[in-house]
């Protein structure tokens, strides 16, 4: 009996020493429509442009990427709108595709910053009612450098596609953003994200999958 309980001990003790060593799983499985925002100004170097997409294909990756799961639409910005390079949910339905789609996405670099014009692109042309599936929770990651020539513009799309109900995280690289212009993006503090450069995007990477898969109210396995 003594033997027996012994061995049972040791059993238990293997079985927590498992759980403690085993690792978090990184993917999120849920229902999601992301819409990406990306800064592509002049006040990016290509380099850094470079790195900010780096950062979106290490978090994009984290999820799974289906019809019937995460759908991804992407737009950047700069002097407007660069819609010729944007894509939207249904353009692409596989992870490699969308992976890829995003490498290729070139860096127009110019001279101003409009980011609530691509807010509003982002509302009316990709994540409106007609593209998003009924019921599933949308929500936007803005990735911008500097303040925007227009913040009441910015402050007020930000309004408007909260209102419709996108949830907006603001990732802001570097020092030339004022918290103020991030917190009217987000509208929340809690969706606040400053990071000190490109090089250190990669440090959110988990929390910013985590947020956003709690935001669409999506499991995560681990």
């Amino acid at each position: 009996m003594r033997l027996l309980c012994t061995l049972c001990f040791l059993v238990q003790l293997s079985i927590l020493a498992l759980a403690q060593i085993r690792p978090e799983c990184d993917t999120c499985f849920n229902e999601l429509e992301l819409g990406i925002v990306l800064d592509s100004s002049s006040s990016i170097h290509i380099d850094e442009f470079y790195k900010a997409k780096r950062f979106l294909r290490e978090y994009i990756d984290t999820f799974d990427i289906s019809p019937n799961a995460v759908r991804v639409s992407l737009v950047t910005y700069g002097r407007g709108v660069h819609d010729q390079d944007a894509f939207f949910l249904s353009s692409y339905t596989d992870k490699s595709a969308l992976l890829d789609a995003i490498e290729q996405v070139p860096h127009r670099a110019t001279d101003y910053t409009s980011t609530g014009a691509a807010i509003r692109f982002m509302r009316e042309k990709q994540l409106n009612d007609a593209s998003v599936r009924q019921g599933v929770s949308k929500v936007s990651v803005v990735i911008t450098d500097g303040n925007s020539q227009e913040p009441e513009v910015t402050k007020d799309e930000a309004e408007r596609a909260q209102g419709e109900g996108i949830t907006l995280f603001a990732i802001g690289v570097g020092h030339r953003i004022s918290k103020e212009e991030l917190e009217n993006i987000a509208g929340d503090n809690s969706r606040v994200v400053p990071v000190d450069s490109f090089d250190t995007l990669s440090t959110i990477t988990k929390w910013l999958s985590k947020e956003t898969c709690v935001g669409g109210l999506g499991r995560r396995v681990g």
